[in-house]
């Protein structure tokens, strides 16, 4: 059986979003959960197949709606 060293990839849509995405992948990996922050300078779509082709089983984006807080 194979597993997939990194279960989780979280891919900002800027680097704006970086921070928020951080947070949300400290908690997946506080449960135990094999997680990576791809920070690197590529497009949007680079990014996502890579880690496609990687097999990296759930890819989360996050952009401008992501990380908002209601007041």
């Amino acid at each position: 059986m194979w597993l997939s060293p990194v279960q989780v990839v979280g891919i900002p849509v800027a680097e704006d979003y970086e921070e928020y995405l951080g947070g949300v992948l400290d908690r997946l990996r506080a449960e135990g959960v094999r997680v990576q922050l791809d920070t690197s300078d590529d497009r949007m779509p680079k990014k996502i197949r890579t880690h496609t082709k990687a097999r990296v089983p759930y890819q989360l984006i996050a952009g401008e709606d992501d990380g908002r807080q209601d007041p």
